[in-house]
C-alpha cells in the first residue's frame, strides 16, 4: 500500500507540474513565439581555429540582419527616379527606414580638422616635399575662387590637403548622389540605391514575414506603375522569411503525416477512443517539455529545431505502444505491468538518449538544439507512461486482429534454413563492405541548407554591383596594441593594392582607412611641415587679410589620429564591427574585408598573405574541414557507442548481447551501400543519423531479449519501428538538405534495423 500511494503522489506531482506548464504556455505564447529564430545559418558551425574571427562573423550577421538595399534600374534615371519616389511612397507606415551613406559624416570630419595634418594622400605628400611656395600660393588662391561646395571651408583647409584625403576616402565606394536619390552606374547601367534598416519593433520571425512580404509587394506594384523598371533586392530578412516559409511546410506536411499515421495505426490496432486519446496526451506532453526545454535553456529557440522536433511523434509513441499492447489480454494489476515493463523501457530510453546526446558533441548550435529537444520531449513521454498509465484501469484491451501481425511476422523467419540464412548473412557482409569502401562523402557547405535560386542571384548581382565586401573570407590583423594592429593592417593593404591591379580581388575595406596608423600620420605630418606650405600660409595670410592666429592653426602639426577620438560618433558605430578590443585580453585585433573574390586561385593567393599576426578566415573552406572532421569523429564515436552499448546489454543479458547490437550495425553498413549504389553522398548529418540509429535500433533487440515469448513485444517493437519510420522518414520530404539527409538515412536505417532484429531474434514459443 505504501508504494502505491508513493506511485499516486509521484503521478499527482507530475500531473501538477505538466498542468501548471501547460497554463503558463498558454498564456506566454506571443513571448515563445518571439523567441523563434528561424536563421539558417545556425546550422553553419561556430569557429573552433579563431574567436575574434567567430566574434565578427556574429556581429556582421547583427550588423546585416537589419539591413537590406533595394535597387531600380531602367534605360532611363529619370524613370527609375519616378519608380523610386512610387516605392517610398508605397512602403510609408513599414517598419523600415532609410539608412543615409552620410549618417554621422559631418561629425567625423569636424573631428579631423584637429588632426589634419597627419591625414594626407601620397600624392600630396610627394608634393609637399617638392613643390615651392608658389605652387602651394596658386592652388589656393584658385581653391578660394573657386564655385565648389565642400564640408571644409576654405579658411580650415586652405590648400584641399584634407579634402583630398576625404575624396580619396570616398572613392571607396561606388555610390553618388543624385538630387536627393543615390545612384551607380555598373556595365553602362544607371541604378537607384535605396538603402534601408529595420526599425527595432521587428523583433519576431512573423514580423520580418509580414514586413518582408510587403516590401516585395512594394516592387511588384512600382514594375507594374513603371514599365522598363526591373528592381534587385539584398538582405537576410528576405531570406530569412523564405525559409520560414518553407520550414513552416515542412512542419505543417512531416507533423501531418507522423500524425495521421500514429492515429490510424492506433485505431487499427486497439480500436479504442481511449488509445487514441493517450497517445494523443502522450505526444502533446512530450512536445510542451521539449518546446519548454529549449526556450528556458537557449536564447533563441531555432525554427528548424521545431521541423525536425515533428519526428518526435514516432519516437514518443514508442514507449506508449510498449504499455498499450502490454494491455492486450493482461491480466496484470497496472502497477505489476509496470514493473514488468520497467527494465526494457528504462535501458531503452538511455540508449535512445545516448543516440541523441551525440548529436550535442557537435559545434552546430541548432543540432544541440534538436538534440536537447528531443531528449526532454522523449523523457517526458517516458515519464507519463511510467508515472500516469499505472493508475488508469480502462487502458485494457482484447486482442482482436493484433495479433494476427505477430503471427504473419515471426513465422516467415523460422522458416529460414540454416544454409539459406548463412547465404543472406554472407550476401548482407559483402554489401555491408561495399559500402563501407565505396561510399562517396560530401564535405561542401550546399549540404546544409538551399535557397531560392532567384535570391541567391538577386544577392550576388547586389554584391556586385554596389562592390560588397564578402563576410565569409577576410584577414585578422593582431596586436598588443593599437599602433602595431594598424601598422601591420596597413602593411597587409599596400600588398592587396597590388593584387587589385592584378585583378585578383577589386578592392578592400579596413579600419586604417578612415584611421592611418600614427607611423603613417607622423610621415605625413613631417611633409605637411614643409617649409615651402609655411611660406605660402604667411603669403596667403598677407593676401586675403588673416590673421597671424590663423597663421600659427595652420602651420601647427597636430596629435595623431587614434580610434578613441571617433569612438562617440555615429560614423564609428557603422565601422565599430572592423575593431575587436577587449579589457579581458591584451590582445587587440581589426578586420580586413575584401570585394571580388570570386575564384579559388584568388583564394589560394590571398591565403598565402597569412602569418602568425595576419590570420586568414575562409568560412567555406573552414565549415567543409569541420564537415570532414566531425564526419570522421563521428564515426569513431558510433564504433565505441556501440561498443559500450555491447558491454552494458551483455552485463545483463550476457552471450545473447550481439542480437540487439548487431542490427544496427549491418543496417548502417547496409544503408551506406544503399545511398551509396543511389549516387548519394554521404554527408556529415548522413553519420549523425547512424548515431540516432545505435540507439533507436538497438531498443527493439533489447525488448525481445528482456521478453523473449511475449508476442505482445514483437507486436509493440514492430508498430514503434513502423512509427519510428513514418517519423523520421518524413523527414526525407524536407525542403532542407541537411534535414532531408537524415531522414533519408533514418528511412532505410530503422527499416533494416527492424528486420535484422527479427532476423537474429532468438526462437520461442509464441503461441502462449
Amino acid at each position: 500500500m505504501k508504494r502505491f500511494n508513493s506511485s499516486k503522489a509521484l503521478a499527482a506531482l507530475f500531473l501538477s507540474a505538466t498542468l501548471g506548464l501547460a497554463i503558463w504556455m498558454a498564456f506566454n505564447l506571443h513571448v515563445i513565439s518571439a523567441r523563434l529564430d528561424g536563421n539558417v545559418f545556425s546550422l553553419l558551425p561556430k569557429s573552433e581555429r579563431n574567436v575574434v574571427a567567430e566574434e565578427f562573423i556574429d556581429r556582421v550577421a547583427k550588423n546585416g540582419e537589419r539591413s537590406l538595399v533595394v535597387l531600380l534600374s531602367s534605360s532611363k534615371l529619370e524613370v527609375s527616379i519616378e519608380a523610386e519616389k512610387t516605392f517610398k511612397s508605397l512602403i510609408e507606415g513599414l517598419a523600415v527606414k532609410s539608412a543615409p551613406p552620410q549618417d554621422g559624416y559631418s561629425e567625423y570630419v569636424s573631428k579631423l580638422l584637429s588632426h589634419k595634418s597627419g591625414l594626407l594622400t601620397p600624392d600630396d605628400i610627394a608634393q609637399l616635399d617638392s613643390q615651392a611656395a608658389p605652387f602651394w600660393f596658386d592652388k589656393s588662391n584658385a581653391m578660394a575662387y573657386s564655385m565648389g561646395n565642400s564640408l571644409i571651408p576654405w579658411k580650415n583647409d586652405p590648400f584641399g590637403l584634407l579634402g583630398d584625403w576625404l575624396y580619396r576616402l570616398g572613392s571607396v565606394t561606388k555610390v553618388r548622389p543624385y538630387g536627393d536619390s543615390l545612384v551607380v552606374e555598373r556595365a553602362g547601367v544607371s541604378y537607384v540605391v535605396l538603402p534601408m534598416e529595420l526599425n527595432a519593433s521587428v523583433d519576431s520571425l512573423s514580423a520580418q514575414v509580414v514586413l518582408a512580404d510587403a516590401i516585395n509587394a512594394a516592387i511588384r506594384e512600382t514594375k507594374l506603375k513603371h514599365q522598363g523598371v526591373d528592381a534587385l533586392k539584398a538582405g537576410v530578412i528576405f531570406f530569412a522569411s523564405d525559409t520560414a516559409k518553407s520550414i513552416e511546410a515542412d512542419i505543417s506536411l512531416i507533423g501531418l503525416i507522423s500524425g495521421i499515421s500514429a492515429l490510424l495505426l492506433i485505431v487499427f490496432i486497439f480500436r479504442s477512443l481511449y488509445a487514441v486519446g493517450f497517445v494523443l496526451l502522450t505526444v502533446s506532453i512530450g512536445f510542451m517539455y521539449a518546446v519548454l526545454a529549449c526556450f528556458f535553456i537557449f536564447p533563441k529557440v531555432y525554427i528548424l529545431t521545431l521541423a525536425f522536433g515533428t519526428s518526435l511523434i514516432g519516437m514518443s509513441v514508442d514507449y506508449c505502444l510498449y504499455w498499450l499492447t502490454a494491455s492486450i489480454e493482461d491480466n496484470k494489476n497496472p502497477l505489476e505491468r509496470r514493473r514488468y515493463l520497467l527494465p526494457g523501457m528504462f535501458l531503452a530510453l538511455i540508449t535512445t538518449a545516448i543516440g541523441y546526446f551525440l548529436m550535442t558533441i557537435t559545434p552546430f548550435p541548432v543540432l544541440s538544439q534538436m538534440a536537447v529537444f528531443s531528449i526532454a520531449g522523449i523523457s517526458a513521454a517516458w515519464l507519463t507512461v511510467v508515472l500516469i498509465f499505472p493508475h488508469v484501469n480502462k487502458l485494457r484491451f482484447s486482442a482482436g486482429s493484433s495479433f494476427a501481425l505477430v503471427h504473419f511476422i515471426q513465422p516467415k523467419n523460422y522458416r529460414i534454413s540454416i544454409a539459406a540464412r548463412k547465404v543472406i548473412v554472407a550476401a548482407m557482409i559483402l554489401v555491408s563492405l561495399y559500402g563501407i569502401f565505396f561510399s562517396r562523402s560530401n564535405d561542401n557547405i550546399k549540404s546544409l541548407a538551399s535557397f531560392d535560386k532567384e535570391l541567391i542571384a538577386q544577392q550576388i548581382k547586389t554584391s556586385e554591383i554596389l562592390d560588397l565586401p564578402s563576410p565569409s573570407q577576410f584577414f585578422i590583423v593582431s596586436g598588443s596594441t593599437e599602433e602595431e594592429v594598424l601598422s601591420r593592417a596597413e602593411q597587409l593593404t599596400h600588398r592587396l593594392d597590388a593584387f587589385i591591379v592584378d585583378g585578383v580581388i577589386t578592392g578592400y575595406q579596413s579600419l586604417t582607412r578612415f584611421i592611418p596608423s600614427t607611423v603613417t600620420q607622423n610621415i605625413a605630418s613631417k611633409a605637411y611641415a614643409s617649409q615651402g606650405r609655411a611660406n605660402a600660409t604667411r603669403q596667403i595670410a598677407k593676401e586675403f587679410g588673416m590673421d597671424p592666429v590663423w597663421v600659427q592653426s595652420q602651420n601647427q602639426i597636430n596629435t595623431p589620429l587614434t580610434i578613441d577620438e571617433i569612438r562617440d560618433t555615429p560614423l564609428y558605430n557603422k565601422l565599430s564591427y572592423l575593431w575587436f578590443a577587449s579589457d579581458a585580453s591584451s590582445i587587440k585585433s581589426t578586420a580586413v574585408l575584401l570585394t571580388g573574390v570570386t575564384s579559388a586561385e584568388a583564394v589560394g593567393k590571398l591565403s598565402k598573405l597569412a602569418d602568425p599576426d595576419i590570420f586568414w578566415v575562409d568560412k567555406p573552406r573552414e565549415i567543409s574541414d569541420v564537415f570532414a572532421r566531425y564526419r570522421t569523429l563521428f564515426s569513431y564515436v558510433i564504433a565505441l557507442g556501440y561498443l559500450l552499448t555491447f558491454m552494458a546489454i551483455y552485463l545483463k543479458y550476457g552471450k545473447n548481447a550481439w542480437r540487439a547490437v548487431l542490427p544496427p550495425i549491418l543496417a548502417t553498413c547496409l544503408t551506406l551501400a544503399i545511398l551509396t549504389i543511389a549516387g548519394e553522398a554521404i554527408t556529415l548529418m548522413t553519420v549523425i543519423a547512424f548515431a540516432l540509429l545505435l540507439g533507436v535500433g538497438t531498443d527493439y533487440g533489447i525488448f525481445l531479449l528482456q521478453y523473449p515469448s511475449d508476442r505482445r513485444v514483437l507486436l509493440s517493437i514492430s508498430i514503434a519501428a513502423l512509427m519510428t519510420l513514418i517519423s523520421f522518414g518524413s523527414l526525407s520530404l524536407s525542403s532542407v538538405p541537411a534535414i532531408r539527409s537524415f531522414g533519408i538515412a533514418l528511412l532505410f536505417g530503422v527499416l533494416l534495423s527492424w528486420l535484422l532484429t527479427l532476423f537474429f531474434a532468438q526462437k520461442v514459443d509464441t503461441s502462449e
